[in-house]
């Protein structure tokens, strides 16, 4: 994808640094509770962060009748306690975190809405992310159109051997 495909869809370099920004931040606040988490560019605008270890009896007491209201209950007031706590934490972040029938961005999906892959981005690796990478690996144009993505590999001179290398399947 180009960076000026990249523009039209609705994308912009300094508004996925914003949010990598913001990532981070929720990033060192959650982990002073979890620890198993992954990072996943949801394939739009945004990154999420996925909770392995998440319980909700670490914030609410479980209901036997009603399990879902009880991961509800917990997951309201997790998010309410993050946006207390992280700055950049608004309603739509507040919404979507807390919302336990959200479907989450799960890795090497497809995005419907802009056609981006989800990528998951190990957690060492994302604070100095690049982000123009991150939007060549993630587009899925390089399957649809590969002459024309090799095409605009060529143009980054990334190295002959590299595009051959592509040019034969290898990546």
């Amino acid at each position: 994808m180009d960076s000026q495909l990249f523009w039209k869809k609705g994308y912009s370099y300094r508004g996925l640094e914003y949010a990598r920004e913001i990532t981070l931040s929720y990033l060192d606040k959650i982990r002073e509770n979890y620890r198993d988490l992954r990072i996943v560019f949801s394939g739009t605008k945004g990154f999420h962060i996925h909770v392995l270890n998440w319980h909700h009896e670490d914030w609410a007491k479980l209901d036997e009748r009603n399990i879902l209201k009880s991961h509800e209950v917990a997951r309201f007031r997790y998010t309410k306690y993050l946006q207390q706590t992280v700055v950049g934490f608004d309603k739509y972040h507040f919404a979507v975190s807390s919302d336990v029938m959200r479907v989450i961005t799960f890795p090497e999906s497809l995005n419907a809405k802009k056609g981006m892959i989800c990528k998951h981005i190990p957690i060492k690796e994302f604070e100095d992310l690049d982000l123009h990478s991150l939007v060549m690996s993630a587009s899925a144009q390089r399957f649809l159109y590969p002459s024309e993505f090799h095409s605009h590999l060529e143009s980054m001179d990334l190295g002959d051997d590299f595009v051959r290398i592509l040019r034969r399947g290898g990546g």
